[in-house]
């Protein structure tokens, strides 16, 4: 008997063995994503309509919008930017909007028949606050739809196969994240399997792949922080990913503090401030370069804000801003907190919040379960984890003040229009807060629970779709 439970043990360990984070990562990913893929109608994941309407014109190659004063539209300028695309694409935004607003209602998938969506007489095809997002957040949506029209799909075959590129874009950015990255391997792979961030990257949304990038830009600099050598083509490769990133969202050059992590032996700190300096210049130039081929924030958001009337209030009133994050960290951390997780659609389609906590749980115990890489540990010193949270306050801040200028009201006393799917490219930088000096839950049973964790969280979100909207039902 002895013998044979040697055999059962040593075999179980090598079951265990070549489920290493990567690959745990890419089946999970590949099972759950294609099912999260087919589940969601077309149209419904946040913002879609403009995600796509970006991603098609650009295959067009169609880069400014255009105003059409639409009477039938209550609004100044929100929504009367946009393309004139196929009217097909706003077919299945309209064929979404029960869903999207009445959580009782259930989506008609047999009504996705190709000959329903062949429509391509051009009709004007709004964008909200896509209207001056960068091309580098769509490559895989633009190259999908680029490729469809030129072998003849029609319009939703097409998107299909962008939501396909998007998604499989995702996959292959986080596999390389998660094989590179030098701390928390483990935590990587359930941040980035996270429902909600699977929601994005199986949509058409650019958000899913700025997320991707994110991640990868943080495991190339913790080899460049971790590693003895400095390699010059990482290096470089990293600030053409930091480049890209503020192009798709402004608030991502924070992520340049991880070049402070980096051994002053190995980059010197006049070598810091000479790359710092030109990669900040090339960032933002480029971001503002483009932003003048469009409307200003003012008119792009007259309907909702004033935004440069609410910067010099705060300039005026820095105390008065301070008491605003106060009371929207208070009133609106329970949202922040379910959304990043576990809120889908208009955020009307919420799993339950104690299995979102319980993710959380999960993401905090895989830090302390072994990786390959766990004997770095050890090197991550006392300032790496101050150089993490101040990240993580200014990155808060940051959004916090974004969302107060463009979407609240000139004076409110909270920030309006927050959602925690925002923060999601945050989480591996922040993770160095939290990661220990060494694992200590090193039983292979540690592993097992963690791997076993996030299958049954997929798992219960996956049904919760699936009944919500009435999938194969």
């Amino acid at each position: 008997m002895n013998w044979e439970f040697t055999i059962i043990m040593i075999n179980k360990n090598k079951i265990l063995s070549w489920f290493n984070p990567e690959r745990t990562f890419l089946l999970l990913s590949l099972v759950f994503g294609t099912m999260i893929l087919f589940i969601f109608p077309p149209m419904t994941a946040p913002d879609e309509l403009g995600h796509y309407a970006k991603a098609y014109a650009f295959s067009e190659g169609k880069i400014v919008p255009y105003f059409e004063d639409d009477p039938t539209n209550d609004f100044e300028t929100w929504g009367n930017y946009g393309f004139d695309l196929p009217k097909s694409i706003k077919d299945m935004n309209t064929n979404a909007l029960g869903v999207d607003f009445d959580t009782n209602l259930t989506y008609d998938y047999s009504q996705l028949k190709i000959e329903n969506y062949d429509d391509y007489s051009s009709t004007f095809t709004p964008l909200g606050g896509q209207l001056n997002y960068s091309f580098f957040q769509y490559i895989p949506q633009t190259i999908a739809t680029f490729l469809g029209k030129l072998v003849g799909l029609s319009v939703l075959p097409t998107y299909y196969l962008a939501k396909l590129f998007n998604f499989f874009a995702y996959v292959l950015l986080m596999y390389f994240a998660i094989k590179v990255v030098k701390f928390g391997q483990w935590a990587m792979v359930l941040l980035a399997l996270n429902p909600m961030s699977l929601e994005l990257a199986t949509s058409t949304s650019g958000d899913g792949f700025t997320n991707a990038v994110t991640f990868l830009f943080t495991a190339v600099l913790s080899s460049l922080i971790f590693e003895e050598q400095l390699r010059m083509d990482k290096l470089y490769f990293s600030f053409l990913l930091l480049i890209a990133m503020v192009q798709m969202k402004p608030t991502l050059i924070l992520f340049g503090l991880m070049y402070f992590l980096i051994s002053n032996k190995k980059f010197s700190v006049q070598k810091k401030i000479a790359y710092g300096t030109a990669v900040f210049i090339v960032s933002v130039g480029c971001y503002i370069v483009w932003g003048k081929l469009f409307p200003s924030q003012d008119r792009m958001y007259m309907d909702w804000g004033q935004p440069n009337q609410q910067l010099e209030f705060v300039k005026e009133n820095p105390w008065y801003f301070v008491e605003v994050i106060s009371n929207t960290i208070k009133n609106q951390t329970v949202h922040l907190l379910h959304s990043y997780s576990g809120k889908f659609g208009l955020l009307n389609r919420n799993i339950s919040y104690m299995a979102v906590l319980m993710y959380y749980a999960l993401v905090l115990f895989s830090l302390f379960v072994p990786d390959e890489n766990s004997q770095e540990y050890s090197r991550i010193k006392p300032y790496f984890r101050i150089v993490s949270f101040a990240f993580l306050a200014l990155f808060v801040f940051l959004n916090f003040f974004a969302l107060y200028q463009i979407w609240t009201p000139l004076g409110f006393k909270e920030v309006l229009g927050l959602q925690g799917r925002y923060f999601i490219s945050s989480g591996p930088f922040a993770l160095l807060t939290l990661v220990p000096s060494k694992p200590v839950l090193k039983h292979s049973i540690f592993k097992f629970i963690t791997i076993v964790g996030i299958f049954l969280f997929l798992s219960y979100s996956t049904i919760f779709l699936i009944r919500t909207y009435g999938f194969l039902i």
